[in-house]
């Protein structure tokens, strides 16, 4: 009876192992509609009221008047799953912003986050596509790649001009490694497949995650007046679609993340330092 006992707890054990190791990022939104347990409640800081409403297949960005220095943002995070700490996964999204800004200085940020759910505010990657009126007249909007440890903010992939109103961002984790890598397409997932051209790479090792921790992904906007007051709303065009959480890495990167290599940079003059000293001796 005890060995039985013994080999059933042996085995619900493994059970709980197998499943603890296939807990990951998994699904898709179209936004078609609203499907309840997608997404936590929105969430809106700042002024202007701003808004994420479906419609017309897609995550609309509303917002309201906002006067000089004035900014409104507002997010949403992937409620179904989370991204696994000893697996690899991706999530992605479509992101659009084909409209006129509001004023001279209007300027409206998309961002898709990768973060860690115990320490929101300063742990986390992003990367980000922005709108204004200086780039209505470049064209293009700019691309950017950040990531945070202890609240401080680096970049991790050097800015850079979209060729394009729409594209496909995302980011990978890279479970062997612990990097989180940020990537863009600039061609979007629906035309030709997905192709994404690697951003950024940032270490997270410092956040010092366990087997049992896990990640989260947001979708996040922002809307800034500037110095010109936004009398009224920016209309539609912004907009977000068709979210991808998948339990593989589709962005991959053979560099070594800039702090890892920053960190191998004073190991290496530290030696050197050393070997000097005692040379003198």
């Amino acid at each position: 009876m005890k060995q039985s006992l013994r080999v059933t707890l042996v085995g619900l054990t493994c059970c709980v192992c197998v499943l603890r190791a296939q807990s990951n990022f998994g699904g898709t939104d179209d936004f078609s509609s609203v499907v309840v347990g997608n997404w936590t409640a929105d969430v809106v800081e700042g002024t202007g009221s701003p808004g994420l409403t479906v419609s017309g297949d897609a995550l609309q960005l509303t917002g309201g008047p906002l006067a000089i220095g004035e900014s409104g943002r507002v997010y949403r995070d992937w409620a179904l799953n989370a991204g696994a700490v000893n697996a690899d996964w991706t999530v992605y999204a479509d992101f659009n912003l084909n409209f006129t800004p509001g004023s001279l200085t209007h300027t409206v940020e998309w961002a898709l986050f990768a973060f860690n759910p115990a320490d929101t505010h300063n742990e986390y990657a992003y990367v980000s596509m922005t709108w204004n009126f200086t780039q209505l007249m470049s064209g293009f909007p700019l691309l950017e790649s950040k990531g945070a440890i202890a609240g401080s903010e680096s970049a991790i992939g050097s800015a850079r001009t979209a060729s394009a109103s729409t594209a496909t961002l995302g980011i990978s984790y890279d479970a062997s490694n612990q990097w989180l890598i940020t990537g863009y397409d600039l061609n979007g997932s629906l035309t030709g497949g997905l192709n994404f051209e690697p951003f950024g790479v940032f270490d997270i090792s410092a956040w010092g995650l366990t087997s049992g921790d896990t990640f989260g992904a947001r979708i996040f906007a922002e809307s800034r007046a500037g110095s010109s007051a936004l009398s009224g709303g920016f209309g539609s065009g912004a907009s977000v679609d068709d979210f991808t959480a998948l339990s593989t890495a589709a962005i991959t990167a053979a560099a070594v993340p800039e702090p890892a290599n920053f960190a191998g940079w004073l190991a290496a003059w530290a030696g050197l330092f050393v070997l000097a000293c005692r040379r003198r001796r």
